[in-house]
């Protein structure tokens, strides 16, 4: 399995920047910003290393998410969601996909969907 590039570096303004191609990356995005959002409005919770403490997980995991230096895992997402007692899931994000089964992406064209487009 290839490795994928962190969203920072597909992104260069992670979390800032919509990530209109993609909407697995994009929802992604969106949970960053909310649990962002959360630590700079939480008046018990308020710094990432209070998060992990909370959500029993490492600091650096938590940190990584939010700068995008790595992609959370489910695991990740689901033990912030319980830990924290918050919704982290994008909803809906206004973005379509591109593709239908009518109308099948090629090889290409899905990867790019996936992974975002590597040659830019």
């Amino acid at each position: 399995m290839p490795v994928m590039s962190a969203p920072v570096e597909l992104y260069p303004e992670w979390p800032r920047r919509e990530c209109r191609r993609n909407q697995v990356h994009e929802r992604v995005r969106l949970a960053a910003l909310k649990l962002k959002d959360f630590i700079d409005t939480s008046t018990e919770l308020g710094s990432i290393n209070k998060v992990a403490d909370k959500c029993k997980m490492p600091r650096s995991t938590v940190g990584d998410f939010l700068a995008g230096r790595c992609w959370p895992s489910a695991l990740t997402i689901a033990q912030l969601e319980v830990g924290l007692n918050i919704d982290l899931g994008a909803g809906d994000t206004g973005l379509q996909y591109e593709f239908t089964l009518d109308d099948p992406p090629t090889m290409d064209e899905l990867c790019d969907t996936i992974f975002g487009d590597l040659d830019k």
